[in-house]
């Protein structure tokens, strides 16, 4: 919280009066209540979004075999990491089954093998265009509307 508060003072000083801090981990989460604090005590307009907020559920369905949105390193993930940067994305030498994965969040642990199965089969760049171009789509138009007031 002190960091992006920090950031967000710091652009304030140099004139910014309008902040989307635009999450892209579902960790980060927590920041999404410190908004009103953040705004108030910079006197500027702080807001907080996921990105994935962008999708619907009939948007998702339509677009992902899957359906699943977002799911961690599933489908949507991998296909947008296709599109992005497909360099970064390597089946070659992934045994998935022989890697006796420890995973300790009952509910990743049981959905985990789902996700990958879904990745490696589903997953394409044109999918991950797809979600990309909605996404920067809406995140465009959040950040318009927060300038237009």
């Amino acid at each position: 919280m002190a960091v992006a508060h920090d950031i967000c003072e710091s652009l304030s000083r140099h004139g910014i009066e309008h902040i989307l801090i635009v999450n892209g981990h579902a960790g980060n989460g927590p920041l999404r209540e410190h908004m009103s604090e953040f705004s108030e005590k910079l006197g500027i307009n702080v807001q907080f979004c996921s990105y994935w907020e962008a999708y619907t559920k009939e948007f998702v369905e339509q677009v992902l075999d899957s359906g699943d949105c977002p799911a961690h390193a599933a489908e949507f993930e991998t296909a947008f990491a296709l599109a992005a940067f497909p360099q970064n994305v390597h089946w070659e030498g992934v045994d998935y089954e022989g890697a006796n994965l420890v995973i300790e969040r009952e509910g990743y642990r049981e959905r985990d093998p789902e996700y990958y199965y879904a990745a490696r089969d589903h997953a394409t760049p044109e999918k991950g265009r797809v979600m990309a171009d909605v996404g920067i789509k809406w995140v465009q138009e959040k950040m318009k509307n927060m300038m237009e007031g």
